[in-house]
């Protein structure tokens, strides 16, 4: 992902529509055009099990994996690991 793709995500508005076993927002860009994006958070650590999925939180290995993809800039499938 390129620094333009980062910029680009900082001008765009968010807006948390709902929570359940996903989670829902709806993003407008700078043009105005609207994206719904939808994202699964799961782990299988005792807070999320006992209180994160049912109050729509999410634990520090969820942020911790999320900040490695922005980090990273790339969500990688193909089994090479940086």
């Amino acid at each position: 992902m390129s620094d333009l793709i980062k910029e680009k995500a900082e001008s765009h508005k968010v807006q948390h529509l709902f929570s359940g076993k996903n989670h829902y927002f709806l993003v407008e860009s700078k043009s105005g055009e609207k994206y719904n994006v939808s994202i699964q958070i799961s782990c299988d650590c005792r807070y999320m099990s006992v209180q994160g999925v049912a109050n729509a939180k999410m634990c520090s290995h969820v942020l911790a994996a999320l900040k490695h993809i922005v980090n990273n800039s790339e969500i990688n499938q193909n089994g090479n690991h940086k």
